[in-house]
């Protein structure tokens, strides 16, 4: 008998825990999506899409920067970021 109520305890609690989290959503600090959507931030004026990465390196050349801040800048950093983060690969 101990037992059972035990496990009516715990259902109980388990769905206070859950009301706590509906009112959560209601009442904290999330929000419903917007509308409209978010959407992925318009290309600047000078860099119109993946088309003008030589533009890009011409100009971090113009301003000075060696080829190695220039190659981290064009995609290494994340590469080395994604290898520091993310060890090894499939086929290792």
């Amino acid at each position: 008998m101990k037992t059972w109520i035990i496990y009516i305890a715990a259902a109980f609690a388990e769905l206070a825990g859950c009301f706590a989290f509906w009112a959560w959503l209601r009442n904290g600090r999330w929000q419903a999506p917007s509308d409209p959507p978010p959407t992925w931030p318009a290309w600047p004026g000078w860099f119109e899409g993946p088309e003008d990465f030589p533009r890009l390196t011409e100009g971090l050349v113009a301003v000075g920067l060696d080829d190695d801040a220039i190659r981290g800048v064009l995609g290494e950093n994340w590469l080395r970021l994604f290898d520091e983060v993310f060890p090894g690969s499939p086929g290792d």
